[in-house]
């Protein structure tokens, strides 16, 4: 799993309990591809929910690559 320097500077503003739980949900994205993980349709990518936090993510050669991580009216 690889974050963006937006993503990065997005997660440094965040709470640290929902940058683990979505740490955690992506992680175990990429190992299964289970959970709470949508296709968008605005936009190329997918969304993984955690509560009111959503993380946009792409997959690039087998990677998990999060593109922007926020509340869920920030990030959309």
């Amino acid at each position: 799993m690889r974050l963006t320097r937006t993503a990065q500077r997005q997660v440094r503003k965040m709470d640290t309990r929902y940058v683990q739980k979505l740490i955690d949900g992506l992680k175990k994205y990429e190992q299964d591809s289970f959970g709470d993980v949508k296709n968008l349709t605005n936009r190329e990518g997918y969304r993984l929910r955690v509560g009111g936090y959503r993380a946009i993510f792409i997959i690039e050669n087998g990677e998990v690559v999060v593109q922007e991580i926020g509340v869920r009216g920030d990030v959309y």
